[in-house]
């Protein structure tokens, strides 16, 4: 039993001298969902975890993602830094397009406007014209009327006569001959 005894003893101050030497390290459950640093942990580190998962990998591995991760980074930032270019130059191209469509739009309404007053203007002015002309062709019609109701009156005038020469010429044939016979 002193065996025992002493074997627990012995075993309890290498736990407890164990214990003091070993860091505790807690993994709070934020960060399950955080973007920092990954953290290091050393021989003899205890781990409380409150998140659901943790992956721990060695520091061989470590050093190979954390290269990987850079290459990628560079690379990546080098593409969107020629990217981002490329789109400012179209961006400002599409902006100087535009600028130049909108003062051709401008100019564009602005000749609309005045061909547009212009042509009221005319209209205006075609429509007086139209009106005065419309009011010589109603005159006409009146005078052309009147020239043809003088004319049927200078026909049958004419006919007057006419048939007034004609009994005159008669009477004057009958006269005659009754002056010669006699």
């Amino acid at each position: 039993m002193k065996y025992i005894l002493l074997l627990t003893i012995v075993l309890f101050s290498f736990s407890v001298k164990a214990q003091i030497k070993s860091k505790v390290n807690l993994i709070p459950e934020r960060y399950a969902v955080n973007k920092e640093k990954p953290l290091q942990f050393t021989a003899g580190d205890t781990l409380i975890i409150q998140c659901d998962t943790v992956f721990v990998i060695n520091k061989i591995r470590y050093q190979f993602y954390q290269k990987l991760h850079d290459n990628i980074l560079s690379d990546s930032y080098m593409e969107y830094e020629d990217y981002i270019a490329t789109l400012k130059n179209e961006l400002a191209a599409s902006q100087l397009a535009y600028d130049e469509l909108k003062a051709n739009c401008d100019t564009t309404a602005v000749l609309a406007r005045e061909t547009i007053t212009n042509s009221i203007i005319s209209l205006d002015s075609l429509e007086n014209n139209l009106k005065e002309t419309e009011g010589k062709l109603s005159e006409s019609i009146k005078k052309l009327d009147g020239t043809k109701d003088l004319l049927g009156e200078i026909k049958t005038d004419q006919k007057k006569d006419r048939l007034f020469y004609s009994i005159g010429g008669v009477a004057i044939g009958i006269l005659t001959g009754i002056l010669v016979t006699n």
